[in-house]
């Protein structure tokens, strides 16, 4: 494995426009760091993209080695779910849309008040 330090994410950007991804961990939206795995022609690379640490461009030896790294690296960032199974838009149970919300005996007053629905 060698590793490269690059300044610009422009640099980084380029390589991936042009690379087959594999996998991508971590998240800037959530971390402050994440990694693009890729492929370019016979070039195993993992593209490290961070705003606190250094940015770099690791390539692997063989297939291997890439699939370890990606690995090791889903640990490193916590990532051991999969983010296709959290169904954040899956339908509410108690949702009918012909009936609408039902919110028979739901109370949303303190003592002294009586609104009840």
């Amino acid at each position: 494995m060698e590793q490269i330090e690059i300044i610009s994410w422009a640099v980084l950007n380029a390589i991936k426009e042009n690379a087959q991804i594999v996998e991508t961990v971590g998240d800037m939206d959530t971390e402050d760091h994440f990694s693009v795995f890729c492929t370019l022609e016979d070039d195993y690379l993992e593209l490290f993209y961070s705003e606190t640490d250094s940015n770099y461009i690791r390539h692997f030896v063989d297939e291997e080695e890439f699939e370890e790294a990606i690995v090791n690296r889903k640990e490193d960032f916590g990532d051991n779910y999969d983010v296709g199974n959290l169904n954040y838009y899956s339908a509410d149970d108690d949702y009918d849309e012909e009936i609408g919300d039902n919110y028979d005996g739901f109370r949303i007053s303190t003592d002294d008040e009586e609104d009840t629905f």
